[in-house]
């Protein structure tokens, strides 16, 4: 997949039409379409954008593989609560969970846990709830794709995840090797 290619993907797996990219990294919709229509290159400056844009490093946006992984990161107010700025954000969903970051310690990491005292246990564990507790997490349903949605401090992480569906509140899912366990969903206003 060359540049062209990967723009393209990156810009239709996070919705977004050439003129919202556009918008969103300060150049014409035409620079846009040269670009994904390989007639042209975007500029160093413009390929930082649109890597920062999406949550890649510029080596994941150039390389030349068929993997496109984007996050999109939005603003979020911290005064806000979390499921309103989610259910604002995606007001025609047809589901949003709430999902819960169920740290995937495997053996080695279960061994430690179990024999870490102390200072040294109390940072293991300290590490452990500030992964798990501190963000938020969501999935949404949003009609034709399902979105993976993390509140980091101050910006909505979201990524596009294609077709897949939760069955119910207690399913697991997997993403990038950890494993979310949903805790309910957020009632919709529609």
């Amino acid at each position: 997949m060359n540049i062209a290619e990967k723009i393209k993907a990156v810009r239709n797996r996070a919705g977004m039409s050439q003129q919202e990219l556009a918008d969103k990294i300060h150049v014409s919709r035409s620079a846009v379409a040269k670009w994904e229509s390989d007639k042209g290159l975007p500029d160093i400056d413009n390929l930082k954008a649109i890597a920062k844009l999406f949550g890649m490093t510029l080596d994941e946006l150039v390389a030349e593989e068929d993997h496109v992984s984007c996050t999109l990161r939005e603003p979020f107010l911290p005064d806000s609560k979390p499921d309103d700025a989610v259910r604002s954000r995606w007001p025609e969903a047809v589901r949003i969970d709430r999902m819960y970051l169920q740290h995937d310690f495997g053996l080695a990491g279960r061994i430690l846990n179990a024999l870490t005292f102390g200072w040294i246990g109390s940072l293991w564990r300290g590490v452990h709830y500030a992964e798990c507790y501190t963000d938020q997490y969501y999935l949404v349903d949003n009609f034709d794709e399902h979105l993976f949605v993390r509140i980091h401090g101050d910006e909505l992480c979201i990524t596009p995840l294609g077709r897949r569906a939760l069955r119910s509140e207690r399913d697991t899912f997997r993403h990038e090797g950890r494993t979310y366990l949903g805790t309910g969903k957020i009632k919709l206003e529609h």
